[in-house]
């Protein structure tokens, strides 16, 4: 089961978004497939956190311009989001 998480802020800010995203990331990876939407702090980019791609946002700071492209690139099955 591929997990596509809209965790919001990117895992290298600062925020209290990006430290969860930062915590997470691996030990989600290390039990799902695991791929990341970071609409905030990672505009139009795409990095690797711990092997696990994590793609920016265009326009829409909550990602939403760009979620359904990613969920449809990265074939995920479910979609979860962190608010």
């Amino acid at each position: 089961m591929k997990i596509l998480w809209n965790c919001k802020d990117s895992p290298t800010c600062s925020s209290a978004y990006g430290k969860i995203a930062y915590y997470l990331i691996e030990p989600l990876a290390k039990r799902f497939p695991l791929a990341v939407l970071s609409p905030v702090g990672l505009t139009y980019g795409k990095l690797y956190f711990g092997g696990v791609p994590v793609y920016g946002g265009l326009q829409d700071i909550t990602g939403e311009d760009v979620a359904l492209e990613i969920y449809r690139r990265e074939k995920a099955d479910v979609y979860l989001t962190l608010a």
